[in-house]
């Protein structure tokens, strides 16, 4: 989860029966950065630079790596500066599998998604979509990467949000 604030931090108690493990760390103004998982977390790290979780879990005897992002917009941000801070910190996972979901604030075509896959052998998962409308214009800014990059993505509604939700089926390698 990304842009998760105040109002909304709250809720995640309400859904701890479905994922009793969460880590939530800080990221922007604009709210926290979360994992949720139904299996226990190991690892569990907050970044040093805002707008990174990240955790390891035990899914059916695979190692899975998980990592939620929350990048700066390009401009007027520095988003190189803060992608490369954050993929400093995602460490390799001998043997297993990286999943990385999250506001990249970039097109799938961008250098940000392409630094971020090449520094963790992972690939965007299913098709382009709409995740966010700037000024009327539809942007595919949120992305799922994986290990091998197998798997489905549906959209979800807004449901309050200004971007539109993923959901992703990984198939794992």
């Amino acid at each position: 989860l990304q842009e998760v604030s105040r109002v909304n931090l709250a809720m995640l108690d309400n859904i701890s029966d479905l994922y009793p493990y969460q880590l939530v760390c800080d990221a922007h103004s604009v709210g926290k950065v979360a994992v949720l998982s139904r299996t226990p977390l190991l690892h569990e790290t907050c970044a040093r630079a805002p707008g990174m979780a990240s955790a390891v879990t035990d899914v059916r005897g695979i190692l899975v790596q998980v990592v939620s992002v929350h990048i700066y917009w390009p401009w007027p941000h520095s988003q190189q500066d803060h992608a490369t801070a954050l993929i400093k910190e995602i460490s390799q996972l001998e043997g297993g599998v990286t999943v990385i979901g999250g506001d990249f604030n970039m097109v799938a075509s961008g250098r940000t998604l392409a630094w971020f896959e090449q520094a963790t052998a992972t690939a965007r998962v299913g098709r382009l979509v709409r995740t966010f409308d700037l000024f009327g214009y539809p942007l595919g800014i949120d992305h799922v990467l994986a290990t091998g990059g197998a798997g489905t993505l549906s959209v979800r509604p807004q449901l309050g949000s200004d971007h539109f939700g993923l959901v992703a089926s990984v198939a794992f390698p």
